[in-house]
């Protein structure tokens, strides 16, 4: 009774934002733009895409403030000049990211190997000897590079994936885009129910693909990431600190030809103490050597990780991990 009366009511204007998405007018005029890129040229669609980028950094303030503050943190040696000039890179490499995602449901999976990625020195062999042993395996990932493509293209290059997936406010778009993302096969679940079922898939000897670099919340374990430490989602340890799968470090890293290079590499889970350790201790272990392993790819190719999202907040003191405000960064918080 008392949370009903301390409760506060929206805003006409955060109803109206609620409802707009839902709307068959906004998934219109979405679908209709994705397929006005999609029938461009790629390297016209992927200019448009950076055009796109350069005006998204010069309008969006906010955005751009937490992404700066954010490099900051985990560049300060890096002269102020270096770091914009990163981020503007950032934006345009997200620019042409989204003007590629348009035309994802047109490609078959022979155009993945031969005009879109490019798989490093033995990372397919690596991961296919992993498999062999029957205990699936473990792909952690994040924001960087091609991330939607990587999803898309895993089943293409032969490995079959299965992943975690955020619903998207506007049901026909979150229709929409789980169409692209399984376009070749790759299978996604909702979080409401990710962890039971990826636990299953790893025992019939799956692949599982789950992104690690995101805000976990309250509830989320704190571990070092670019030397601070930052919730994280553990879900790729405990899966295999309960399964014992091994890890993989991956990534869709873009070429200055425009290719992406699939960047894979082992993660080196530490070994248990003790028969009698502490469960979410092991848990906190294993995620410090994921958020290495992706802290190495992302300084591979900083230009390519998403620096807008609020990674080091810190409520176990009630305060921000960066200078900026909360409510903008959770405007920024993506799929999973």
């Amino acid at each position: 009774m008392a949370n009903a009366q301390t409760e506060k009511p929206k805003s006409a204007w955060k109803r109206f934002r609620h409802w707009l998405p839902r709307t068959w007018l906004v998934y219109a005029v979405a679908r209709a733009a994705m397929q006005l890129v999609a029938w461009l040229p790629l390297p016209c669609a992927r200019a448009l895409g950076r055009l796109g980028g350069w005006l998204a950094y010069h309008l969006d303030r906010g955005h751009r403030r937490v992404a700066l503050a954010n490099l900051q943190l985990a560049f300060p040696d890096r002269p102020e000049a270096e770091r914009r000039a990163l981020l503007r890179a950032c934006y345009a490499h997200l620019g042409v990211c989204a003007a590629e995602f348009c035309r994802y449901l047109s490609l078959r999976r022979e155009d993945v190997r031969e005009s879109w990625v490019t798989p490093e020195e033995g990372a397919e062999e690596r991961l296919r000897a992993a498999l062999a042993s029957g205990r699936g395996a473990i792909l952690v990932g994040g924001h960087l590079g091609a991330w939607e493509l990587g999803a898309l293209a895993m089943p293409a290059l032969g490995f079959p994936l299965c992943s975690i997936a955020r619903e998207v406010g506007a049901p026909r778009l979150d229709e929409f885009i789980m169409r692209v993302r399984t376009h070749f096969g790759t299978q996604l679940f909702y979080q409401e129910h990710g962890l039971f079922q990826t636990y299953r898939a790893l025992r019939r000897g799956k692949l599982v693909g789950l992104h690690v670099d995101q805000y976990a919340g309250r509830q989320g374990t704190y571990v070092p990431f670019f030397g601070k430490e930052a919730s994280s989602v553990d879900t790729c340890a405990r899966l295999h600190v309960m399964t014992g799968a091994p890890l993989f470090c991956g990534a869709f890293q873009r070429r200055a030809d425009g290719r992406y290079t699939w960047r894979l590499r082992p993660v080196e889970a530490p070994p248990a103490k003790k028969e009698g350790q502490e469960e979410n201790e092991r848990v906190r272990e294993v995620l410090c050597a994921c958020n290495r392993a992706l802290e190495e790819a992302i300084r591979a190719a900083p230009e390519q990780w998403l620096w807008f999202h609020n990674r080091w907040r810190d409520h176990r003191r009630g305060a921000a991990g960066t200078a900026t405000t909360t409510a903008t960064a959770d405007a920024t918080n993506p799929r999973g």
